[in-house]
């Protein structure tokens, strides 16, 4: 879920949400699996943010408006992949008013960049102009890795983590 919907900020559910849930999603996939080269506790630290149970929307905006760091921080192998989702994350963290927008550009600019959330367009031009870069036919691993992740928390009974919405305990 977008970090608006989950912080109850939002007064009606828009586009831009779905959006954004999209890009945590891709995100998500990168980290657990794309080749990529994050140790098992920092992808488990990481995937934690977008499957917790409880509201987690301070986490998630922390990792939004670290910008594309984040997704640096993962690693991906494959470089045409990780420069579009550093591009589609960068554009959402100008939804919560990242420090490099607000040193980088003026309100006016940033309120436009925020519009452009709100449309489908902004990501498939974003995606179409991805898929332009020939380099994306000569990625030669691509393919799905099941990485390894950290130890399971075992301070958890098994009915406490079958409660849980997904399986988070190959995550701890």
């Amino acid at each position: 879920m977008s970090v608006r919907l989950l912080k109850g900020t939002a007064k009606v559910h828009q586009i831009g949400d779905d959006l954004e849930s999209f890009t945590h999603v891709l995100a998500w996939i990168a980290a657990r699996y794309a080749p990529n080269s994050m140790t098992p506790e920092d992808r488990g630290e990481f995937l934690r943010v977008f499957d917790s149970t409880v509201d987690n929307s301070s986490s998630k905006e922390r990792i939004l408006l670290a910008d594309m760091v984040t997704i640096m921080k993962i690693s991906i192998s494959q470089k045409q992949f990780q420069d579009v989702l550093c591009c589609l994350w960068h554009g959402f963290a100008c939804r919560y008013d990242s420090s490099f927008y607000l040193l980088t550009q003026s309100k006016d600019s940033i309120q436009k960049l925020k519009d452009r959330l709100e449309t489908h367009d902004w990501m498939i031009n974003t995606l179409k102009d991805a898929l332009k870069d020939s380099d994306w036919e000569l990625a030669s691993d691509d393919g799905a890795v099941n990485h390894e992740l950290p130890i399971p928390d075992k301070s958890l009974t098994e009915g406490q983590r079958e409660k849980r919405k997904s399986n988070l305990s190959e995550y701890m």
